[in-house]
């Protein structure tokens, strides 16, 4: 039988999506390099097709594939007939994955009645509505469950009356960061849809890393190796952050290196850039 990774969603770069209707593409995204792989009982998946999707699912993650990577599984909204079937027939082996994600969360009680059902598997509430991000920090104490917000950039979108761009989406990841900060889980960024553009995914990666995102959503397997790079701090700042805590070591409070005034914020920035290139 499988069993659950002991990696933490925490430190994933990438997670990408596959159709649950797709077992075919199944290994291949495990293999792809991604960090965490979300088989996607939702939006990919039709409405008249999903009872048979949940069954192929159902019967392959029984027969406990190989993990080249954290396995995940996105469910439907939980205040949806969809969401409800999904809670019901996936519960049984919710213990097989290492993370579920649910859809469209606009409230804890969403993520409460997810956690009750799935038995304390690690969950990833993505907010994908104006009520979501209203009810950002809720949801991300909602549980201990809970380890990751992540954005539903499309969805969103849609509900402001919005484009999906930087400007019009920034309130919605900055809350969504906040949120996350101060419950002390993850946060995820939305997928770029633009899957022949590996420039301007870049440039997206490093611009949500710098307002706080620990990882990004990837649609296609062409985006991991860029989200990767992204999201991993570089060899000179893992030097100079390994540098500053060897120099402060001796338990000096507040000391200046190089010119630069060293307190327990930039020691905190420092531990947490050693942490992420940890294995």
């Amino acid at each position: 039988m499988a069993t659950r990774a002991a990696s933490s969603i925490g430190k994933a770069r990438s997670l990408l999506f596959v159709p649950a209707n797709r077992p075919d593409r199944f290994s291949k995204a495990l293999a792809s390099g991604a960090d965490a792989v979300i088989i996607d009982m939702e939006d990919a998946v039709a409405t008249a097709a999903k009872a048979e999707a949940r069954r192929g699912l159902v019967e392959w993650v029984l027969s406990a594939p190989e993990r080249l990577a954290l396995l995940g599984v996105r469910v439907s909204s939980a205040f949806s007939r969809a969401g409800l079937d999904d809670l019901r027939e996936l519960a049984s082996v919710a213990h097989l994955f290492d993370f579920i994600v649910l859809a469209k969360t606009e409230s804890e009680a969403e993520a409460r009645l997810a956690a009750q059902h799935f038995g304390g598997v690690p969950l990833v509430c993505t907010v994908e509505s104006a009520r979501g991000v209203a009810n950002a920090g809720a949801i991300a104490g909602a549980h201990a469950s809970v380890e990751a917000l992540a954005l539903g950039g499309a969805d969103m979108a849609a509900d402001l009356r919005a484009e999906i761009g930087w400007e019009a989406l920034f309130l919605a990841r900055a809350t969504i960061v906040n949120a996350a900060s101060s419950a002390g889980i993850a946060v995820l960024d939305m997928p770029f849809f633009n899957i022949s553009d590996e420039a301007d995914l870049a440039a997206e990666a490093l611009r949500v890393r710098a307002l706080g995102f620990t990882g990004k959503l990837a649609i296609h397997p062409a985006q991991v190796a860029v989200l990767n790079r992204a999201f991993s701090p570089t060899e000179a700042e893992i030097a100079k952050a390994r540098d500053l805590l060897q120099a402060v070591a001796a338990g000096s409070d507040a000391v200046r290196i190089d010119g630069e005034m060293i307190d327990e914020a930039v020691l905190r920035s420092a531990r947490r850039i050693v942490a992420m290139a940890s294995p």
